[in-house]
């Protein structure tokens, strides 16, 4: 078993194993030349490779698979070809063969039908002499095409490749095999821009057809318009003709006489129309008229009945509202009629329950009772109907019900329905928040106090050299591909006006505790009291257990008060910010570096704080390196 290491590190990967028997590539991450020459110098053909393994995907490891399969198959390609050759050739000499053994067969047959005489004998030997020149014909025929087809297969050729190098002349490119490739990338981006140059052509054409038709079609707008003038001037000579018969006839009708004979014909015309109308009209309403004398002489047994019941139930219905109205739950009627009490207790209905029926919305009622009864059990909050069921009212609009139910709780002892509930303790909460804010401020003012103020400042304090030391020792890594990092430790902007910026909030925290104002006080309670509201509003939302000295503590992590930014830069480049698009234009190694360069440094700032410069150094493990060159590992360690 042979290894042999062709190519290794961030540039290209390419590895041979294999003996006498076996020859196999693990990776090729590197040009197909520079795989030839390895193999050259080992004795070994590229056509003698077995397979090719990929350990995975990337370019390093990749690089020159296509160009080298493209080489073995152009190769099989010619083996294949030179097969053929060869079976054609073995098949052109069996058949010479074949024509020498019948020839030789002929010229034995003809010594025999000299030594054998006779009449049948000859006629036996023609027909045996026909019969093998027929053969010989037919084989020299196929032999003859089989040649015609080899010459014309190699004619072929020499024509394709003669044509080949006059077309090629020209071409800025040397005969071998990567010049065509690349030439045919070339050609491809080409054809590329071409197609889109044909797109643009055919656009234009169309524009351009489509301009003609426009054209053709303001053409025949423009006679169509000349069209329309000529019989514009024909209506008016007409128009000038009729306005002439017309003042002849006005005068003839102005005259006195007739103009009077003519107001009194249309008077009588006008009353003689408005006499038939009225008759017509006068039938119609006498026909309506009776139908409906008829028909309400029938129904009004009827009628009686359904309004007694109306009145009935209206009354009913008058006793149930005023019943409720005597709860005072919906409104206080003070002085105003019961009519306008139920127009105003109707807009209080939701639009989305108009349509509900009675049981659902006393269900609905009763689910958000069971939901919310668990926090209302000390207050003894209960449901309890008034009034009964009976004398319910059924008709068509549905069951009118009597009965109602209402929400009682206790507090202090005192039985209270659920509006007077709702506001006793609405003004409790307002009260139990203010002295809730009151509890912060004494809290933010303990904060505000010399020694949790000056740890916060302290440990801001060391965190920035800390950072900056971190930096230091990425700018001045040594890099085998020129890159070299940074680091930087920004305050995160506020999230509200609430909120302080964090350099104000460092000053007000280093302040001598005597010389904070009231103002300052504030403005620290109120930052820090936005932020504990904005962590427990996103607890809520997700469902999390909140604990106010939980959303305390995560208020004072300083460490959330600030944000890392990593820049990169390349030689004498500017530096630049590293965002997700720059990361994964990164090659492996590139963002093996991106990843583990800020850990090293990181550790190795720590390290330089202990006192003792003979403490313990960390232990990596060399598969944490994939894809990173040793020269860069090597800057990560020193």
């Amino acid at each position: 078993m042979k290894l042999l290491s062709i190519a290794s590190g961030s540039s290209g990967n390419c590895y041979y194993v294999g003996n006498s028997d076996t020859h196999l590539l693990v990776d090729v991450g590197i040009s197909c030349k520079r795989v030839e020459n390895a193999l050259k110098d080992e004795g070994i053909k590229p056509s003698e490779l077995d397979g090719v393994l990929v350990t995975h995907e990337h370019i390093d490891h990749v690089k020159g698979i296509g160009v080298l399969a493209r080489k073995r198959r152009k190769e099989q390609k010619i083996r294949e070809l030179e097969a053929v050759i060869r079976e054609f050739n073995e098949n052109l000499s069996a058949v010479e063969d074949e024509i020498l053994k019948i020839g030789n067969r002929l010229e034995k047959l003809q010594e025999e039908y000299k030594n054998l005489p006779g009449f049948g004998d000859i006629n036996a030997a023609l027909s045996q002499e026909k019969e093998y020149s027929l053969r010989l014909q037919i084989k020299t025929d196929e032999y003859r095409q089989k040649e015609a087809k080899e010459r014309e297969k190699l004619q072929e050729k020499n024509r394709k490749y003669q044509e080949m190098l006059q077309k090629c002349k020209a071409f800025p490119y040397g005969r071998t095999e990567e010049a065509y490739e690349e030439a045919r990338d070339a050609a491809e981006e080409y054809q590329s821009i071409w197609q889109e140059v044909r797109q643009n052509l055919l656009q234009i054409i169309t524009d351009k057809s489509s301009c003609e038709s426009k054209q053709d079609a303001i053409a025949r707008d423009e006679q169509q318009m000349d069209d329309a003038f000529i019989e514009q001037r024909n209506y008016i000579t007409k128009r000038k003709e009729v306005e002439i018969q017309i003042r002849q006839l006005e005068e003839y009708l102005n005259r006195p006489d007739i103009a009077e004979k003519a107001n009194r014909l249309k008077q009588l015309w006008e009353e003689l129309r408005k006499i038939k109308d009225q008759i017509n009209d006068i039938g119609k309403d006498l026909a309506v008229l009776a139908d409906r004398l008829e028909r309400m002489q029938k129904e009004e047994p009827d009628k009686r009945a359904e309004l007694q019941q109306e009145i009935k139930a209206e009354t009913t219905l008058r006793g149930f509202f005023e019943e409720e109205l005597s709860l005072k739950l919906v409104m206080d009627r003070e002085n105003k009629a019961l009519h306008d009490c139920a127009r105003e207790a109707q807009s209080f209905l939701r639009e989305g329950d108009k349509n509900r029926e009675q049981s659902e919305l006393f269900q609905s009622l009763f689910r958000v009772y069971q939901q919310h009864n668990g926090s209302l059990t000390p207050y003894g909050t209960s449901i309890e109907s008034c009034f009964g069921s009976e004398n319910n009212v059924s008709g068509e609009k549905g069951t009118a019900l009597r009965s109602r139910v209402r929400i009682v709780s206790t507090w202090k002892g005192k039985r209270v329905y659920l509006e007077e509930f709702y506001n006793i303790l609405k003004t409790s909460i307002e009260e139990t928040e203010l002295l809730i804010r009151e509890k912060d401020r004494e809290l933010f003012e303990d904060i505000l106090s010399q020694t949790i103020s000056q740890q916060l400042t302290d440990r801001i304090a060391e965190s920035r050299k800390w950072v900056a030391d971190m930096s230091g020792l990425m700018k001045d890594m040594d890099t085998s591909m020129g890159l070299s990092f940074s680091l930087e430790w920004k305050p995160r902007k506020p999230e509200n006006d609430t909120e302080l910026d964090i350099g104000e909030l460092e000053k007000i925290l280093l302040r001598d505790r005597a010389l904070l104002t009231l103002e300052d006080i504030e403005k620290v309670a109120a930052h820090f009291r936005s932020k504990i509201q904005a962590e427990k509003m996103k607890l809520e939302e997700n469902g999390g257990m909140v604990t106010y000295m939980d959303l305390v503590r995560d208020a004072l992590d300083y460490r959330k008060w600030f944000e890392f930014r990593m820049f990169y830069k390349r030689g004498e480049d500017a530096k630049k910010l590293l965002t997700n698009a720059a990361f994964n234009r990164f090659s492996g190694g590139e963002k093996a570096m991106a990843m583990y360069v800020p850990l090293f440094a990181a550790v190795n700032a720590q390290y330089q704080k202990a006192e003792n410069k003979d403490h313990p150094r960390m232990v990596a493990l060399d598969e944490a390196f994939a894809g990173v060159d040793d020269k860069n590992i090597s800057s990560m360690f020193e």
